[in-house]
């Protein structure tokens, strides 16, 4: 099993296609349709995804005159590799290269011990990380600089807004429930409930080895917990839960194995990044995505205490939360949703679940709560293991 100090989500990841894409923009996009601040959330506040994406467009942007020249300046960028970061670059690092005449490296994958190392040496690689906010918030200050001048994050959502003064989101992404149509042709499972119960849906379901956000939750809601809120989640029943379909569970590591499950049959059901489903369903696997669950998460960018080019760092990651320039990504990446809150057209097109006002765009849906993931990840990821595989 992948241990989050190494690293974290994949490389790679039945409604019909253009179903499922829109379901996936709106699972990840809940900050697009009700919202505190300029923005929206699962719950409360009132704006509108149309109010949103207006206000998204016009807000706060630079001229090309007004970003600093950085000629002569290599930023590293670590991340993790694939079909984001290589977004990454075609929608923000090489419109910022031609900006401002620095050049942008890419590595991957992101590796926590190997940062911690560099930081303890004093001899730090890396400018810029995607990682999460669960590693980086705790050691704000000490393995993670502080941001000083990066004024277009206050264009994100209310409920993205950073937890520490060392981290800022990236992209948003959901957890769901998945199922083969093959083997339920008249339905298959719906709720966390249905994805545990073994005996009313049998056959192998799937989970991510990176589990963070995921399984746990559906397992603390099947359990017993709030669908909306299962924190603080309660270990001993999210353990026992595991334990009962130990025999039916199957551990993937990367996204595209996840994938290659779907389209060959390998297993019944999952829980999947909605990304996941997309790149199944593009391999021909008749996949549906059950409504009765979801957990939406954000990615996480830090720049490493010591980093070699901190201030261009932070002059990249103002350019990209500059509205205008920040949805160009997600106008690639449709399985994402922007922490901004932009709203592709096609999603408003294409999901049943898009809504607006104070009202929820899932049916049943809650936000990963990071910080009790910070708090209880160290104890809890060897109950799991051993839960899954002893």
């Amino acid at each position: 099993m992948r241990s989050v100090t190494t690293n974290r989500r994949g490389s790679g990841s039945k409604f019909h296609l253009a179903l499922l894409l829109g379901a996936a923009l709106v699972l990840c996009l809940i900050i697009a349709g009700c919202g505190g601040g300029s923005s929206s959330t699962t719950s409360g506040g009132a704006t509108t995804s149309e109010e949103t994406e207006g206000e998204t467009a016009n807000a706060g942007s630079k001229s090309s005159s007004e970003y600093p020249s950085l000629a002569g300046t290599t930023i590293t960028y670590l991340g993790f590799g694939g079909i984001t970061d290589e977004a990454m670059a075609s929608a923000w690092f090489k419109p910022f290269e031609e900006e401002t005449g620095a050049k942008i490296v890419e590595e991957s994958p992101t590796n926590y011990a190997k940062i911690q190392a560099q930081v303890e040496s004093g001899a730090v690689n890396y400018d810029l990380v995607d990682g999460d906010a669960f590693v980086m918030d705790p050691k704000c200050g000490e393995e993670w600089e502080e941001f000083k001048n990066v004024p277009n994050l206050k264009h994100v959502a209310k409920i993205y807004q950073p937890k520490s003064k060392c981290t800022g989101p990236d992209y948003v992404y959901s957890y769901v429930i998945g199922y083969s149509e093959k083997e339920f042709p008249n339905g298959g499972p719906e709720t966390c409930q249905d994805f545990f119960n073994t005996q009313k849906f049998p056959g192998k379901r799937q989970i991510w080895g990176y589990y963070y956000g995921g399984p746990p939750e559906c397992a603390a809601v099947a359990a017993g917990a709030n669908v909306h809120n299962p924190y603080p989640l309660d270990t001993e029943k999210v353990i026992k839960e595991v334990e009962g379909a130990k025999g039916n569970l199957s551990v993937y590591e990367t996204a595209s194995q996840a994938a290659d499950a779907m389209q060959n049959n390998d297993v019944s059901m999952g829980i999947y990044t909605t990304r996941m489903l997309i790149e199944g369903q593009k391999l021909g696997a008749e996949w549906g995505i059950a409504h009765g669950w979801s957990s939406t998460a954000s990615g996480t960018f830090g720049i490493p205490k010591g980093a070699p080019n901190a201030a261009a760092a932070e002059e990249l990651l103002n350019y990209i939360y500059d509205p205008v320039n920040n949805k160009r990504y997600f106008e690639q990446l449709p399985a994402y949703g922007s922490p901004e809150g932009f709203v592709p057209p096609q999603a408003k097109k294409l999901s049943p679940w898009l809504v607006s006002g104070s009202k929820q765009i899932l049916g049943a849906g809650s936000l990963v709560d990071w910080t009790w993931w910070s708090e209880n990840d160290a104890k809890f990821s060897e109950e799991w293991e051993s839960a899954i595989t002893g």
